[in-house]
């Protein structure tokens, strides 16, 4: 992470913070391997060609007639073979991962995903980036390897900090550049928009995801955010969404995409095993992930925060004002500050947490009777084992 921002010490456990308090939480002990995107289909070993048998003679008529063999009871399912792990990882045992196609290059990973037994979610996938940004290729190959059918409509270029602007005067070009892939010439939320319409033949996607950013959308920053106005504006439209960003490092531009992309799998697996059923999310609540960037071993647990107004600052002050009739160019001085509330998005995720808040598809205070499915889902989030 990056260490310009000057850090306050936070215990080690998970936090949870919502507009009401949350019920205790265990943290899950299982680890959450990053997601191959890269290794070929893995196809499973048949084992060596058979001859046929030679042909079978009647006995004599002489002999006794011949009796079957006793049954045995065959196990139900066979185990699938141990596949190859990429050198310097450790095999997965029983892992078969289906193609995952991409017209784009996908971030380096290590580790296969095995499709979950669940329900095939239709999601819809955008960002501010681009649509073919690094971050969105991952995360786009990841669910198709986790078996969900996933459609990209995203910006055709980077519309970072549009926040939820959406084009209402004059025409968009949209252009598909492969087999479910689209890009549009307008914002996230345009993007958002259209996708909706036209992703799924008509039919409305089960959840929007949009990201994953390079870049932290916490604190002040996140209101500018065009990852969070594109999962803002699906909320608006009635469809659960969750907005993804990937912190990185301000001076290498470094961030842990495949970290990223494996955490969005297991995330939307919970909610599917959750939901049972039923809907994904809380009518009209979405979430915000950021996935931190940790310079050695793996983040240090999931909390649920609140936004906090701090981490990014814009300061004007030394603006020359223009005479009257004339002009002048102006830049903001961008400042990096401390967080200011040490349970926040920007204080968590400076002490290595994957932050995961809950948005809305507007400005309300969030009402009262969204704080009972607050208090249950969060415990739930938390829970995700890293």
């Amino acid at each position: 992470m990056h260490r310009a921002m000057v850090r306050r010490l936070v215990p080690l456990a998970l936090v949870v913070t919502t507009t009401a308090a949350l019920a205790s939480f265990a943290t899950a002990g299982a680890s959450n391997p990053p997601i191959d995107t890269t290794q070929p289909p893995t196809t499973v070993d048949q084992g060596p060609p058979t001859t046929a048998a030679p042909p079978v003679t009647d006995p004599p008529a002489t002999d006794p007639p011949a009796t079957d063999p006793p049954a045995t009871d065959a196990p139900d399912t066979l185990p699938l073979p141990e596949t190859s792990a990429a050198p310097g990882s450790e095999p997965s045992p029983g892992t078969v991962s289906p193609p995952a196609p991409n017209p784009v290059p996908a971030a380096t990973t290590t580790t296969q995903v095995v499709p979950p037994a669940g329900p095939v979610l239709k999601i819809l996938l955008t960002n501010d980036d681009g649509w073919d940004a690094e971050g969105i290729t991952a995360v786009r190959a990841a669910l198709i390897a986790a078996g969900h059918d996933v459609v990209i409509v995203a910006p055709a270029t980077n519309q970072s900090g549009v926040g939820g602007r959406v084009t209402l005067v004059g025409e968009l070009t949209l252009t598909q550049h492969a087999d479910g892939v689209f890009s549009v010439d307008g914002s996230p939320a345009d993007a958002t928009e259209i996708g909706l319409d036209i992703a799924f033949g008509g039919e409305r996607p089960d959840l929007v995801i949009s990201g994953t950013n390079a870049g932290q959308n916490i604190g002040a920053t996140a209101v500018h955010s065009g990852t969070l106005g594109a999962a803002v504006t699906a909320l608006n439209d009635g469809v659960p969404a969750i907005a993804v960003s990937t912190e990185t490092d301000l001076t290498t531009g470094e961030g842990d995409i495949t970290g990223t992309a494996s955490f969005v799998v297991t995330a939307v697996q919970q909610l599917v095993d959750r939901a049972d059923g039923g809907p994904l999310l809380p009518e009209g609540i979405g979430l915000s992930i950021n996935f931190p960037f940790v310079e050695s071993g793996g983040p240090a647990g999931v909390a649920i925060t609140t936004t906090d107004s701090s981490f990014l600052e814009l300061d004007y002050s030394a603006v020359s004002i223009p005479e009257v009739g004339s002009e002048t160019v102006i830049g903001p001085v961008l400042t990096i500050v401390d967080p200011i509330d040490p349970d926040g998005d920007a204080a968590r995720l400076a002490a290595d947490f994957v932050t995961i808040t809950f948005i809305t598809g507007d400005y309300d205070v969030v009402a009262p009777g969204q704080v009972a499915a607050l208090d249950e889902l969060g415990p739930l989030l938390v829970d995700l084992g890293l």
